[in-house]
């Protein structure tokens, strides 16, 4: 799991919620989540805002540990 699914799922949406926040295709972040597409850099930093993210939208990408993501 990466960081962006994290916090998507702590918000309570969905993809196509994100997708409509952030003006990035549901299948794109789709794709992100799984690992198949590495965002550019516009489409990250409009996920970050449509998650209301503080930190720097990359970190949206970084893997979370499972001991960690149980802890959430």
């Amino acid at each position: 799991m990466i960081e962006l699914t994290k916090r998507r799922e702590e918000r309570g949406m969905t993809k196509q919620r994100l997708s409509f926040a952030s003006q990035v295709p549901a299948t794109t972040i789709g794709q992100i989540e799984s690992g198949r597409f590495v965002p550019y850099g516009p489409q990250i930093e409009r996920i970050a805002r449509a998650l209301a993210f503080l930190g720097e939208p990359t970190e949206l990408l970084e893997s979370v540990g499972t001991a960690e993501a149980a802890n959430a």
